[in-house]
């Protein structure tokens, strides 16, 4: 299996999120010219999706300058607010609510705002019941940071149609836009509060359509800005660059996934109206103090598609959240090598593997909690219609598989050379990006067999599972576990082992269960994973 180098993506991380000892808020700039720009973005979006977007910006930036800028955020809108305040940032993106204080207040000086105002919109699954705002009475909705501007206008929003936060819906803060979108996404809040073009790039990322049910009154939105400390100079090279994107491909192309609409001149002018906003008064409306604590993340592997996955373990969510005491969210990704170098870079603080995993795993700073009570075993499925009868009647033909670095794809290998059939000269394998794609093949003909395990057939519509039948089974193995990154303290790694082993005891727990389809989990027996035999088929 490919594997991703280990530390890369944490480095990256670290440099790039400024992760380095805390500014003092009472140091004095520089009057020199830095050895090099800080450009602080703030932290609406996950810290990847900040290098990823940003990364061009800053590039953009360098080079327009002839000067090096370097990209950096902060962990939570509080301390970015606090570097803010201290005059960290040579250059900074910041929110609607922070432009008056960082002009008036901190030293900075407007350079671009986007072309279009800041709509914020209340969105809910395509297949949602709710039709309009007043529908959420009664129900969870989701927000982003209660410090970020479009948490503090959809609390007003609520307020204004008579649903006090606290009251007649419940609000739940998250870090960033993308975990608010993730809740409704997965079923657990019944809207999130956020605005037109995160939806856009959870949609792209995810395959997920959601709709719009409520518009806010749209405000100013966010602001690029520059320290009086930047020269006159080197300002007016910024507003050049920043609204000249618009007018050229390259330009374009970088703010494909920022702000497709571009950049104009500023007009501080049209700020005054945040004023109205009143953030100790919007916090206030939620009934409760903004959440301070971080979320964890869930990274589940790819074995189905994303939306099948967050049906699945949306149940687990909940549970797990009031284990360790804050949220927690549901990832994949995209493909196994995608989950694998998230997993290199620890992104999951929690994750659901594969046995094959299970010492790359360990490598990369995961600590078993709780695997399945059954092994794992791979069936070969055929439509009932069909005259194979035993393995060795694929002679010939083609099988489909789940990924090649997959459990069903190392143990479906092997288990056709058992048969006498070797992989690309008896037999054609075919690989697939996930188990419902493998059978979908079966459905259609274009495949005589798919190899999957017998539990994931309840997992899938009826659709992809009817009128199969086995014709051949393949080695067992120890099955899927919960892993738990070491930076998670011992004392939470244990309560999130007892709830998942204690699952089976109650009946909320049996339901969680039923969702996942993997049947009971017991903490792990490491020695299990560690002596799983090499077969003839794995890569």
């Amino acid at each position: 299996m490919n594997r991703a180098p280990g530390m890369l993506g944490s480095l990256i991380l670290a440099v790039f999120l400024g992760l380095a000892p805390p500014l003092s808020l009472c140091a004095a700039p520089k009057e020199s010219q830095p050895a090099s720009y800080r450009l602080g973005i703030f932290p609406y979006m996950a810290p990847r999706q900040t290098i990823e977007f940003y990364g061009p910006v800053a590039a953009s930036m360098g080079t327009a300058l002839k000067h090096p800028v370097k990209l950096e955020s902060a962990a939570t809108f509080p301390d970015f607010g606090r570097a803010l305040k201290a005059r960290a940032y040579d250059i900074a993106l910041i929110q609607t609510f922070d432009v008056l204080d960082a002009v008036e207040k901190y030293g900075y000086v407007p350079v671009a705002q986007p072309a279009v105002p800041l709509l914020t919109q209340f969105f809910v699954r395509r297949d949602s019941r709710y039709q309009k705002i007043e529908d959420l009475r009664g129900t969870t909705v989701a927000l982003p940071p209660a410090q970020s501007a479009i948490a503090r206008i959809a609390l007003h929003a609520l307020s204004d149609n008579k649903l006090v936060p606290g009251r007649e819906v419940e609000v739940r803060h998250f870090n960033s836009h993308d975990s608010c979108i993730q809740q409704v996404w997965a079923g657990i809040a019944s809207a999130c509060g956020t605005f037109n073009h995160t939806i856009e790039v959870f949609e792209q990322r995810m395959h997920a359509r959601l709709r719009p049910i409520y518009d806010a009154p749209p405000v100013p939105a966010v602001m690029y800005v520059a320290h009086a400390r930047v020269s006159a100079e080197n300002r007016a090279k910024l507003q050049e660059l920043i609204v000249g994107w618009s007018r050229d491909e390259e330009g374009r192309a970088l703010l494909k996934n920022l702000n497709p609409d571009g950049f104009v001149a500023p007009r501080l002018a049209d700020y005054a109206k945040t004023r109205d906003y009143d953030p100790v008064a919007a916090v206030s409306k939620a009934g409760a103090e903004p959440a301070s604590g971080k979320e964890l993340v869930l990274g589940v592997f790819p074995f189905l598609g994303a939306r099948q996955l967050a049906q699945n373990f949306a149940p687990t969510l909940p549970a797990l959240s009031k284990a360790v005491r804050v949220p927690v969210n549901l990832r994949t990704a995209a493909n196994f090598e995608a989950f694998s170098k998230a997993m290199a870079s620890a992104s999951y603080d929690l994750v659901v593997i594969q046995p094959y995993d299970y010492v790359d795993a360990t490598g990369r700073g995961y600590l078993p909690l709780a695997g399945m009570k059954e092994r794992l075993q791979g069936t070969f499925f055929v439509l009932d219609k069909t005259s194979y009868k035993q393995i060795a009647d694929f002679r010939g033909k083609v099988v489909a598989m789940p990924p090649a670095d997959s459990v069903q794809g190392c143990l479906g290998r092997h288990a056709l050379m058992q048969a006498g059939l070797t992989p690309g000269r008896d037999v054609s394998v075919e690989y697939q990006k996930t188990h419902d794609a493998c059978l979908q093949r079966v459905q259609t003909g274009m495949v005589a067999a798919c190899v999957t395990a017998e539990l994931t057939l309840p997992m899938l519509p009826k659709v992809l599972t009817q009128g199969l039948r086995s014709v051949g089974r393949t080695e067992n193995v120890p099955g899927v576990l919960f892993m738990a990154h070491q930076r998670l303290s011992a004392a939470t790694r244990e309560r999130i082992q007892t709830e998942i082993v204690a699952w089976k005891d109650g009946e909320e727990g049996r339901k969680i269960l039923q969702s996942m389809h993997f049947g009971e989990f017991i903490p792990v027996k490491t020695s299990d994973y560690l002596r799983m035999p090499k077969l003839e088929g794995e890569r």
